[in-house]
């Protein structure tokens, strides 16, 4: 955009013509959660990351293959493509994943009618108009509706359902489905129930490079619940100064959570209550409580922010468990503010108090192996002396097969699973929703904590 708007009304302009909608399904986990997140992060400057270059791409290979055919698709290996500044090729690995999920979005039975990268509107359950996103893929029948959401990255995991066992759509007042599909089906639902008269509705996430495969249904009564819970909270956000409520997933993401008081203040009151006076009202701040968080917090000698010192043995274990779901979000921050300290010593010389850079420390390498080896064996050194020779890992072997073979990802990893076998892995903490079986409390018997995820063949 080019200029800032200065008012609702001139944002929705704005925005009338922008590509994107201001209520984008692709970040409600953020402002169904934090109403007071909502234009803030419109207003932010939109940083594109390297990852969500290639997942664009990748989603625009996965739609040629729908449409079009395998032939099509592979007609752009080799292919570089710039998005949004970054160059991505379309490599054998991607065409890979791509098959896997083309895969998964046919797997739905017969006489299904299938719909690629569709636009919905979901302007009817917003306070302005032209409202919507654009759904992956989405299969109809009588009675049914599919929604598959393409996920390319591997460094979140998503899921389908906070809860997979249960077919309600909100929990305690709480989303229980993945929001994002839940906008698309609400949209599709919108436009085909007069035709179909859905009544299940199957949210499934595939995220072919975790092999991560998951699948959730609902109900027709349980999406015209969400239908109401996304109305009431789309216009609690299209409030200037709107409160902010911190969650984990809504600041996973939030472009202004790096200076958010509301989330200095939240972290703040699970260690230790300092702010308790601000009235905060189940973890929401308005714009007075914020002004006099950040009047707090300005002062670095008056307050810790985030009690890095505290000792986890001094806080309450109700303290620590509201505090860990926000491990990613907070390392995040701090990997912010070491990329920009880096950045200014580089390009604008800075003088960081405390700081310096220096040469990082490394290992020797042969820089011309060649070389070394012919001397090395002068020297009376065998081949055998200095080569070391292993079996590649399952995982390996099966880039080697798909690589080699031709074979497809999910086809290399049902072969080198009859062959392979998968040892406990550690105790890992997770939270309750995890799918994962909890270890027995006591005892020497424990379950297996990698236990696989659902594949393609399940379903």
């Amino acid at each position: 955009m080019s200029e800032k708007p200065v008012s609702l009304s001139d944002l929705a302009r704005e925005f009338a013509t922008a590509s994107h909608s201001i209520f984008a399904p692709s970040s409600s986990a953020m402002w169904l959660t934090c109403a007071g997140s909502l234009i803030p992060n419109i207003l932010a400057d939109d940083v594109t990351i390297y990852e969500a270059a290639e997942g664009t791409v990748a989603h625009m290979v996965g739609d040629i293959w729908l449409r079009d055919g395998e032939e099509a698709a592979y007609a752009l290996l080799g292919s570089v493509f710039v998005q949004e500044g970054f160059e991505i090729e379309i490599d054998e690995d991607m065409l890979a994943y791509i098959r896997d999920y083309v895969k998964f979005c046919y797997n739905v039975g017969k006489n299904y009618e299938h719909h690629f990268e569709q636009r919905v509107d979901l302007s009817r359950h917003m306070p302005i108009d032209k409202q919507g996103g654009t759904a992956d893929h989405a299969a109809c029948a009588p009675g049914h509706l599919v929604i598959d959401d393409l996920k390319f990255g591997t460094g979140i995991r998503v899921f389908a359902a906070s809860d997979l066992a249960d077919p309600r759509s909100l929990i305690d007042g709480e989303p229980n489905g993945n929001t994002q599909a839940m906008c698309y089906a609400l949209g599709f639902f919108d436009e085909w129930d007069w035709f179909y008269s859905f009544q299940r509705i199957t949210i499934r996430i595939c995220q072919p490079r975790l092999n991560h495969f998951e699948v959730w249904e609902t109900t027709r009564e349980e999406l015209l619940k969400f239908a109401e819970y996304l109305k009431v909270r789309a216009a609690a956000a299209w409030v200037k100064d709107a409160p902010r409520t911190p969650s984990p997933k809504g600041c996973l993401w939030c472009r202004v959570q790096d200076d958010c008081p509301a989330k200095i203040a939240w972290l703040e009151e699970a260690v230790d209550n300092c702010f308790t006076d601000l009235d905060a009202t189940e973890g929401s701040y308005d714009k007075t409580a914020m002004v006099s968080i950040s009047e707090t917090v300005s002062d670095s000698l008056s307050v810790d922010v985030i009690k890095l010192k505290a000792d986890p043995a001094t806080l309450p274990l109700s303290a620590l468990a509201k505090i860990l779901p926000y491990r990613k979000s907070v390392e995040k921050w701090f990997a912010a503010i070491e990329e920009r300290l880096v950045r200014e010593i580089i390009e604008n010389e800075a003088d960081i108090p405390g700081w310096k850079m220096v040469q990082g420390r490394s290992n020797r390498v042969f820089p011309d192996e060649a070389k070394a080896d012919r001397a090395l064996r002068r020297k009376g050194l065998k081949k055998v002396d200095m080569y070391v020779t292993k079996m590649l890992s399952p995982a390996q072997m099966e880039e080697a097969l798909h690589r080699v073979m031709k074979v497809s990802k999910s086809e290399a990893k049902e072969i080198v699973d009859a062959m392979s076998e998968k040892p406990l892995g550690s105790r890992t903490l997770v939270q309750a929703n995890d799918k994962r079986l909890a270890l027995p409390a006591a005892g020497d018997v424990f379950v297996d904590l990698d236990a696989e995820d659902t594949t393609l063949d399940d379903l």
